[in-house]
């Protein structure tokens, strides 16, 4: 990849080269995409099977995490349409060192995006290269969130470090409990009631079951084998 990176920065803008790199960048998306899509299905099977099993909480608690994985796949598709943006007005991109205002929020969100992805070489090429074309100031707004970044409100959020909040988490185990005829029991403060502790004695009552019935059907086949 630094054999495409190279003889674009510190120099005049290659629009060939450039293209060859979003392309990379491109292929570097579908494999994370694909990676992430599994993730969230994964934990939503989680989440099925503790709501099955009478653990609300830990399912709630996993839906935490599949709400990180959509709010990255959505992050990856709008980095995706900027791209592709880039590419079309790439004559735009290569006229001069101050950014057209038409691409500054394409711009700054894939430079924005960039530093906050550390998985994604190719993505921080494009960021050298738009911070070689369009100046050190214009890129530092960007990744610091300065006044005036014109980086996209919902790429901020979607790569947001801060925890999902309890109603986004609610909405999502609603969600799913509906989607598999699961009714979610809450308590008289209205939160969710099941706990570790019940289910465990449900699991102790049925191995006491299981071993008075293993018991009785020794006796029994003890008694047979005597006749």
């Amino acid at each position: 990849m630094r054999r495409i990176l190279n003889p674009l920065v510190g120099r005049s803008f290659k629009s060939s080269g450039f293209r060859r790199l979003v392309q990379s960048a491109f292929t570097r998306l579908q494999s994370l995409k694909n990676y992430r899509h599994g993730r969230y299905s994964e934990d939503r099977n989680d989440v099925v099977r503790l709501l099955q099993d009478g653990l609300p909480k830990l399912a709630l608690s996993r839906c935490e995490q599949m709400i990180k994985h959509q709010n990255l796949l959505d992050a990856y598709g709008m980095i995706e349409g900027y791209l592709n943006l880039l590419v079309e007005r790439i004559n735009l991109l290569a006229r001069g060192r101050e950014c057209p205002n038409e691409l500054k929020e394409a711009v700054s969100s894939v430079v924005f995006a960039a530093s906050r992805w550390k998985d994604f070489p190719e993505l921080e090429d494009i960021k050298s290269i738009l911070t070689s074309q369009f100046g050190k100031e214009f890129a530092g707004r960007a990744v610091e969130l300065r006044n005036n970044n014109s980086v996209n409100d919902s790429i901020m959020q979607k790569l947001s470090t801060r925890k999902p909040n309890m109603e986004s988490k609610m909405n999502l185990l609603r969600v799913i409990a509906s989607e598999n005829s699961i009714t979610l029991q809450f308590d008289e403060q209205g939160e969710l009631s099941g706990s570790i502790q019940s289910r465990k004695r449900n699991r102790q009552q049925n191995r006491s079951v299981d071993l008075t019935t293993n018991s009785y059907q020794t006796r029994s086949s003890s008694r047979k084998h005597r006749r």
